[in-house]
């Protein structure tokens, strides 16, 4: 599956991350991303169980929060040992390497094909 913003394919590859160990896991202990995106999918709109943290992540994400209709209400650059809570209700989160959401706005739709 490829990650698809305003016509420009963001990651090559996606990976789905739907049960808890996956989402508790995360990419903590892993390597770094290229040209791949982490899709986390929730089973509701919230804002608490999407916070992300970088706790035992070695390397810089970008992130993105997408509503149910799978565009961007928050994005954010977070480092090792950060955390964030998105400003609006998310369904789903995307992670992918440092530098790739830098042109995406708030209200941008996302395609995953």
């Amino acid at each position: 599956m490829k990650l698809i913003v305003n016509k420009k394919i963001l990651a090559k590859n996606v990976i789905v991350y739907d049960n808890f160990f996956m989402k508790f896991f995360g990419l903590r202990f892993s390597m770094e991303l290229k040209n791949e995106a982490i899709l986390f999918v929730n089973k509701n709109e919230s804002r608490f169980n999407t916070m992300v943290d970088m706790f035992f992540v070695k390397f810089p994400l970008d992130v993105l929060w997408l509503d149910k209709n799978m565009k961007v209400v928050d994005k954010a650059t977070l480092r090792p040992c950060m955390f964030k809570i998105p400003k609006r209700k998310a369904m789903y989160i995307v992670e992918m390497e440092q530098g790739k959401c830098k042109d995406l706005k708030i209200g941008d739709k996302v395609k995953i094909e």
